[in-house]
């Protein structure tokens, strides 16, 4: 009985992927060249949705308990990530790398997305 129920505790994502703040944008960038590559490349925010729309991917215990992304940062740094050129854009450079002065801070208008609104179907 104990090892039937270690076996499926293993198994508590249901055959998803688990997404924790460790692995999820490497997640996600496999998930954009899969999925998404030919579109121009979406906001973070926009990619995740859409993961999470295809009953692939779960997301980790650990979002439950305070360790939620910096949106302003993930996004910054997603965009850094997906293109070099956005790095001309000091406020880009500045939400990426720099901790701002409280944790909710707004998203730049660098950070206005053409896909907003839209499933991943």
């Amino acid at each position: 009985m104990r090892d039937a129920y270690r076996k499926q505790s293993d198994y508590l994502s249901f055959n998803k992927l688990t997404l924790t703040p460790r692995n999820i944008r490497n997640e996600m960038f496999k998930f954009y060249r899969g999925h998404l590559h030919p579109l121009e490349a979406p906001l973070f925010r926009h990619t995740l949705q859409w993961a999470l729309q295809t009953d692939e991917y779960v997301l980790n215990w650990q979002f439950d308990f305070g360790t939620q992304l910096n949106l302003c940062a993930v996004e910054a740094s997603w965009r850094l990530a997906l293109d070099s050129s956005a790095a001309k854009d000091i406020s880009i450079v500045e939400a990426a790398v720099f901790v701002p002065e409280k944790r909710g801070v707004a998203l730049g208008s660098w950070a206005d997305g053409t896909y907003t609104g839209l499933s991943f179907n």
